[in-house]
């Protein structure tokens, strides 16, 4: 039992972090002419699970990561996060310009239920 509280209160803080990190990101981007999309993460929906391997090379190649796949693409060690962002450019009045579907979203207004990301699944009801 203890063990079990334990990864709960584990996971809870890493995606608590995360969402910390998220909201630092979100809070730079009015500067950049810039708008972030929501959180992509391979096994989406959207992105096919099997470009885990080439998301985590090419964050690879920016940061030192120790973070590996195992043989069923899952990341290691265990309590890994891995997902992207995309940029949509503002035009001259602020606006977004694109596709109103890349709006930014937070995991409580994703569309994507079965998202492993998606904090709702992570909540105890």
């Amino acid at each position: 039992m203890k063990g079990y509280l334990l990864h709960e209160i584990a996971e809870d803080a890493l995606f608590c972090a995360s969402n910390e990190m998220n909201k630092i990101i979100r809070s730079n981007e009015g500067t950049s002419g810039y708008k972030l999309t929501r959180r992509y993460a391979a096994g989406d929906g959207i992105i096919d699970f099997n470009k885990q391997q080439e998301i985590l090379d090419a964050l690879k190649k920016e940061v030192a990561v120790d973070a590996c796949l195992n043989e069923s693409q899952a990341l290691i060690p265990e309590m890994s996060i891995l997902y992207l962002f995309g940029l949509i450019k503002k035009n001259m009045s602020g606006s977004i310009s694109g596709n109103e579907d890349e709006k930014c979203s937070e995991c409580s207004l994703c569309q994507n239920i079965n998202c492993s990301y998606r904090e709702e699944n992570n909540e105890k009801i």
